[in-house]
């Protein structure tokens, strides 16, 4: 799929090269069990990356491990050019997790007694991010959310692919550079999935940004994405 150059506000970043993310020898183990055995993988720019595998395969350890969520046994992970220091992470770095980069976990994690344009507007303040009405508005019509009745009502009352889907809108409102999404479509019926990543498709062609997903459903969404790459007991195929 041909996809549009680097948007000008993006290039200001790391622009020697076209990585977003560099994993070299990336080992994690548990208990003695080993979880991941020398993952080593790019990420283009402007471009969608899907990760695939069987439970327990270690797709999902990961995922949290380019988040900094997890701390791998030996093994680096660069983001736009700037090393994870998983020991003491430098001011740099948490402003660009803070600010560049966007998380979504396999839960929505919304606050049921918030309304949806609550949820929405706090997690931007959180993270020093002035919220955007408009963009906020089009993200929620981009993702069919647009019913203004339901946009008022708690979060809790929505239907689970609702939730997951506000919580897509949540993540991509604060114009992330990166977003880390962990199973993002899992209470999505086949159609709805298909219709997120035509979504986040036609998203990371207008605005640039890096996607990294793990997902189960990767025969719905081939259309969309540039890359699948698998992992087998803790090993790249």
């Amino acid at each position: 799929m041909k996809r549009n150059p680097l948007p000008q506000h993006f290039r200001k970043y790391n622009i020697w090269t076209n990585k977003a993310v560099e994993i070299n020898d990336v080992h994690k183990s548990y208990m003695g069990s080993m979880a991941l055995k020398g993952i080593s993988l790019d990420i283009d720019k402007s471009s969608i990356t899907s990760i695939t595998g069987h439970s327990g395969s270690g797709k999902s350890t990961l995922l949290r491990i380019i988040q900094g969520i997890e701390k791998p046994d030996k093994g680096e992970v660069t983001i736009f050019n700037q090393k994870i220091d998983y020991s003491s992470p430098s001011i740099g770095l948490k402003n660009l997790i803070n600010q560049n980069v966007g998380i979504g976990f396999q839960s929505p994690m919304l606050m049921g007694n918030h309304s949806v344009l609550d949820n929405i507007q706090l997690y931007l303040k959180g993270k020093g991010v002035e919220p955007n009405f408009p963009t906020i508005l089009d993200l929620l019509f981009k993702f069919g959310l647009d019913n203004k009745k339901k946009l008022d009502q708690p979060a809790a009352s929505l239907s689970g692919g609702e939730q997951m889907k506000v919580a897509l809108v949540r993540a991509l409102a604060s114009k992330p550079q990166l977003l880390l999404l962990d199973e993002p479509t899992s209470a999505i019926d086949s159609m709805g999935t298909k219709n997120v990543f035509k979504t986040l498709r036609d998203i990371v062609d207008t605005t640039g940004t890096t996607i990294v997903t793990v997902t189960h459903d990767s025969d719905l969404i081939q259309d969309y994405i540039d890359k699948e790459v698998t992992i087998e007991s803790g090993e790249l195929l």
